[in-house]
């Protein structure tokens, strides 16, 4: 059950709201797939933010949503995910409103405090709306982004190579190495190693990329990410060690563990790629696997 969509309807009368208003909005939000993406996705609340009894409505129930005596009550991990999309349209359509409102102003202190990852989010809504009456608040969300941009691996990884993300929020990339095919010799095909690198515009705890390794026998499936602490791959019931905790900035030395570990050479020209549009300089990131080839 979603509840912000239920509470709406149930405070409707209480605060008085313009019923047959509140039914557009209800059902512009249950159309949705997804929190917001662009800004087209956010100017369907922007006509609802001129009926002041809705933003009294939808503060109220936000409010009564992620504050209980004066505590900020939902955490990233514990964010209901059926009122994600409810949640973000409802802070969107806020934002669109003419003066600054409270539980916009508590949500957006208390998620840089608590560091909650759905700060990407609320960062991106912000730019979309471009309201002067919250560019205090965009400013406060983009100290905390630039300040912890320079502590993440990603983004000193890509100021080494020289690949600027696209300047629109909410970008990822993902790139696949495999290891030769090499038929033995009865004809098979011997066990093929896939390396996957994935990166994305850092969330609010600063998690930011992925490093994937897997085999085509299934005998190996690892996963890292910026806050994993294991060095060592699980194979054939075996544990091989690395020197390093697998991370985007020490792919040089992890790549060359991998296959001497596993005797197989990784092909540094990409089998897969994708780049959400917009960055410059992407090519850079293939030639330096090249020149380590």
């Amino acid at each position: 059950m979603k509840k912000l969509i239920l509470q709406l309807s149930d405070k409707a009368e209480e605060l008085n709201a313009n019923s047959k208003e509140l039914q557009k909005l209800m059902s512009k939000i249950k159309s949705t797939s997804h929190a917001p993406t662009s800004e087209k996705h956010t100017k369907r609340m922007a006509p609802f933010a001129k009926d002041p009894k809705i933003v009294a409505l939808v503060n109220n129930v936000l409010k009564s949503y992620f504050i209980k005596e004066n505590q900020f009550v939902v955490k990233s991990d514990s964010h209901a995910s059926h009122d994600i999309i409810e949640t973000w349209y409802l802070f969107t359509l806020l934002l669109y409103s003419p003066k600054v409102e409270e539980t916009v102003d508590f949500m957006l202190d208390s998620m840089i405090d608590d560091r909650n990852s759905y700060l990407s989010i609320a960062r991106r809504v912000l730019n979309f709306c471009k309201n002067p009456v919250y560019n205090k608040h965009l400013k406060k969300v983009e100290a905390f982004f630039v300040k912890q941009n320079k502590t993440t691996k990603v983004y000193q990884w890509m100021d080494e190579l020289g690949v600027i993300p696209p300047a629109i929020f909410n970008w990822e990339f993902s790139i696949q190495l495999r290891t030769a095919i090499v038929p033995s010799i009865d004809s098979k095909i011997e066990n093929e190693l896939s390396l996957f690198i994935s990166a994305n515009e850092p969330k609010g705890d600063g998690e930011s990329f992925r490093i994937e390794l897997r085999d085509r026998n299934r005998e190996v499936d690892m996963r890292w990410e910026d806050f994993s602490v294991e060095n060592s791959i699980r194979f054939k019931g075996k544990v091989l060690k690395l020197s390093v905790i697998p991370s985007i900035d020490n792919l040089r030395i992890l790549i060359p563990e991998i296959e001497e570990l596993f005797g197989q050479k990784f092909d540094r020209k990409y089998a897969f790629q994708y780049f959400t549009r917009g960055f410059k300089n992407k090519g850079n990131i293939q030639k330096w696997f090249l020149m380590d080839a």
